[in-house]
């Protein structure tokens, strides 16, 4: 019996006489269905004739055992709730002006110096899921404070390549996409080197500079693509809060509060296992961006420096007492002082 099904099909506003013509593609592998089922992509279900059309490129339909279709009401395009949107389609472009801006907390000041890390003409980029996704709104909203940032195209393992990649329930889709490759042929091109740059989370950090994302704490949701596009990109910017539940920061007078403190530490003296190894970074430059403090690894020492803290933040009181090991701390510089603007 099938246990799987691919994407849903919906049933009115005519998406189905259609044969879900602008459903947003989010389906398993081609040829790799999941074992003891077959899948099939919605839009190619006609919900009216009950046929599935097997003729496009990707399609599964002559494997198909089961159909499940969607009321209209029901995620007729992504898992996020919300009326079908044809800028995600690609049926219609989106003005940038018309992409929801990010909040001013610590995940915008996050991602807007990593932003700031796309500092070349026309870098290919690729974001990771969470805080990275706020990378592509800062793209359309703030590319005035980063020329070079303006023109990159920025890409998601998911197979959102150009445009600004959509983020929360919708990642893995995309407003105004140049193309929406298979996840297998976008891994295959990171793994190619086509990566200037990626912004990727970071759930761990240690004294070396190693990452660890997918085992902590009690959650081990795994690797997923950060091993194939931390290792091939040409520079590494994982980004993530200094600390983590509970914490709260507020921006007065452009400088940086801590409100509360997080509950958990980030930064510690050695991370369970290894999804980044600092050690073989390879001379790559790579950057850890949090919203009071930036580090760099010095990988001939095998330590971090401090680099960068934002306005307002002192580095004993709301760096240093927060980590369970020291970093080298030598020239600091105040974080670019736009970022903590509306």
């Amino acid at each position: 019996h099938a246990s799987l099904v691919d994407l849903v099909g919906a049933r009115g506003v005519g998406l189905g006489e259609r044969v879900g013509e602008g459903l947003t593609w989010m389906g398993l592998l081609p040829g790799e269905p999941a074992e003891g089922c077959a899948c099939a992509t919605g839009w190619s279900f006609r919900p009216s004739t009950g046929t599935i059309p097997g003729s496009k490129p990707h399609r599964q339909a002559p494997c198909c055992t089961q159909i499940v279709v969607a009321e209209a009401a029901d995620h007729p395009q992504s898992y996020a709730p919300g009326a079908y949107d044809g800028a995600l389609s690609g049926e219609v472009r989106a003005p940038l002006h018309a992409i929801a801006r990010l909040p001013m907390n610590e995940r915008k000041i996050i991602a807007h110096r990593a932003f700031l890390e796309i500092d070349t003409l026309h870098c290919l980029v690729n974001l990771g899921v969470g805080i990275p996704e706020g990378v592509a709104v800062l793209k359309a909203s703030h590319g005035r404070d980063n020329p070079a940032g303006a023109t990159a195209t920025l890409t998601t393992e998911a197979g959102v390549f150009g445009g600004i990649p959509a983020g929360g329930l919708r990642f893995g889709s995309g407003y105004n996409c140049e193309a929406l490759v298979p996840t297998a042929s976008m891994i295959d091109f990171y793994s190619g080197g086509g990566v200037d740059v990626c912004v990727l989370g970071m759930a761990e950090v240690d004294g070396a500079g190693n990452v660890n994302v997918h085992n902590f704490g009690t959650r081990a949701p795994g690797c997923g693509g950060f091993i194939d596009i931390s290792q091939s990109s040409k520079k590494c910017v994982f980004v993530g809060t200094f600390t983590s539940g509970g914490l709260k920061v507020s921006i007065q007078g452009g400088k940086l509060v801590i409100l509360q403190e997080g509950r958990t530490r980030k930064f510690i003296k050695a991370v369970v296992e290894k999804t980044f190894a600092a050690a073989l970074s390879q001379g790559r430059p790579v950057l850890y961006v949090t919203e009071r403090a930036v580090f760099r690894p010095l990988v001939g020492e095998g330590r971090l420096e401090l680099v960068e803290v934002a306005p307002g933040v002192d580095i004993a009181r709301d760096v240093l007492a927060h980590m369970d090991f020291e970093p080298v701390v030598r020239h600091v510089k105040l974080m670019d002082p736009r970022i903590f603007q509306a």
